[in-house]
């Protein structure tokens, strides 16, 4: 059997052991409106944080941007030269070789004049 008069709520049998619906709700609104004001400017600041950054970007980018599609280019030149600069070396080297070459069979045709 139940304890407690009939009619009477078991609620109070049991204490106050939880909250109502109503205050969960209040207590839910509440911290949504404190969210809200703590978001919104967040939320505002770090727009404008955006805005201000890409604004940088803009005027001290500019020179940035051109460096950096510079870059390959760079590279690119660099490595031609370095290829362009293998192949002298190397036609020198030849032409030396071949004249050395040269002097050898001028000096053997001599000696053997």
């Amino acid at each position: 059997m139940a304890s407690g008069a009939p009619g009477r709520s078991c609620r109070k049998n049991l204490g106050r052991a939880g909250h109502t619906l109503a205050e969960l709700i209040v207590v839910t609104m509440v911290l949504g409106v404190i969210m809200a004001m703590v978001i919104t400017p967040t939320g505002n600041a770090i727009r404008h944080a955006r805005v201000n950054r890409a604004a940088s970007v803009v005027k001290m980018g500019g020179p940035a941007i051109h460096l950096s599609m510079l870059a390959p280019l760079l590279i690119m030149v660099a490595g031609f030269t370095a290829f362009y600069l293998t192949v002298l070396i190397m036609r020198m080297r030849t032409e030396i070789v071949t004249a050395k070459l040269r002097s050898l069979q001028i000096d053997r045709t001599e000696r053997q004049s």
